[in-house]
């Protein structure tokens, strides 16, 4: 077995060796790159890592950046359709988008790879073989600025970024993803490869730091990941956007060859997504539930209330919402909702007869 041996200057030495074993085929150990110091980190005897401040230069907690990436929580109705022009939300924070191209039942599905409970699957139910140029269908998770401070946006300290996930689908070929800067009106591109139909294929994507345009410190909508289902060739016509740019449509989807919707048969399956900083995948963060949801809840709730002959209720949020949410009655009657904040809203019933009543509260970017 070969070993390169480094000697220190007081006399003693620690040797690099080749594994004990061959492996099956050559294996590549990267050391810091010339301008960034390093070091190797070692475990001790019981086989725990030593002198680890972080990964990838970010922290070990909260490295995912994408809330509800597993697709457990799902506090919206079990099953949705899209068709012609429409959005729904499935599960939480996954937003779901159709512009022609077909129609597709959404859901929460069972089937997930192993490691995870839950997936987003869209089940095509009218084909559309033959999308018109401005046809789309996407899925998409959008950032508060706030979030993704840490990506040193628009600053000659911006950070690579990598984004992974689970997908499956009956189809294999080439899809496109895209992230967007919507403060600045900026992309950056790239595509992945379905390789074996009916299989779960994790794949992997690394952005380059953008040092153009800063993104906004606020609650606002600042960025966004699309992963393109179907996609006419208003967006595939013009060049691939590997590098970041200003945001052309043309450019949003080239390379995809795949079009979810062209047969009834079809259906895309997706979980586990992560996005961090970095250019290096680690293993996917799961979270518990109860701080999966509260993270869900900033953005939307439901909450039910018994009201009674009374004049009215304070309704709490089970957290600190996004913004003051809009609010919608989804069961009982009478009276109406008001003085909402992002804490609490006002149910004024006016003294009409007893009802159990439900109320969704939305904050959606």
């Amino acid at each position: 077995m070969s070993s390169i041996k480094l000697k220190h200057s007081g006399g003693n030495a620690v040797s690099i060796s080749a594994p004990d074993t061959n492996p099956s085929s050559d294996r590549t150990v990267k050391l810091p790159s010339t301008d960034v110091d390093g070091v190797i980190t070692t475990k001790d005897s019981n086989d725990n890592l030593q002198s680890v401040t972080g990964v990838n230069g970010g922290q070990f907690a909260n490295r995912n950046m994408i809330i509800n990436g597993a697709m457990h929580i799902s506090q919206y109705p079990a099953a949705n359709n899209l068709t012609s022009s429409n959005a729904v939300r499935v599960v939480d924070r996954m937003f779901c988008r159709i512009n022609g191209g077909g129609a597709f039942t959404i859901t929460k599905s069972s089937d997930a790879p192993a490691g995870f409970g839950n997936s987003l699957k869209w089940d095509c139910t009218t084909a559309d073989a033959s999308p018109a140029a401005s046809d789309f269908n996407y899925i998409s998770q959008r950032f508060e600025g706030e979030n993704v401070q840490r990506l040193n946006k628009g600053t000659s300290d911006a950070v690579k970024t990598t984004l992974s996930f689970y997908v499956k689908s009956n189809k294999t070929g080439t899809l496109a993803v895209l992230l967007t800067d919507n403060d600045n009106s900026r992309q950056i591109g790239a595509t992945y490869t379905i390789n074996s139909a009916n299989t779960w294929e994790r794949k992997i994507i690394t952005f380059a730091g953008d040092t153009t345009g800063a993104l906004d410190n606020n609650n606002g909508h600042s960025l966004n990941i699309i992963w393109w289902l179907v996609v006419g060739t208003d967006r595939t016509s013009g060049s691939s956007p590997t590098a970041w740019e200003s945001s052309v449509n043309a450019n949003a989807a080239v390379g995809q060859n795949v079009n979810m919707a062209d047969s009834t048969s079809n259906e895309f399956l997706i979980t586990g997504i992560q996005f961090e900083v970095g250019e290096v995948a680690t293993d996917f963060e799961h979270r518990l539930t109860r701080q999966e949801l509260a993270d869900c809840q900033r953005y939307y709730c439901r909450l039910k209330a018994y009201v009674g002959n009374r004049n009215g209720w304070v309704m709490f949020y089970p957290v600190q919402m996004r913004v003051s949410p809009s609010a919608l009655r989804l069961s009982g009657s009478g009276g109406s909702i008001n003085q909402i904040t992002t804490t609490t809203s006002n149910w004024n019933h006016n003294g009409t007869a007893a009802n159990m009543a439900e109320v969704q509260y939305s904050a959606e970017l």
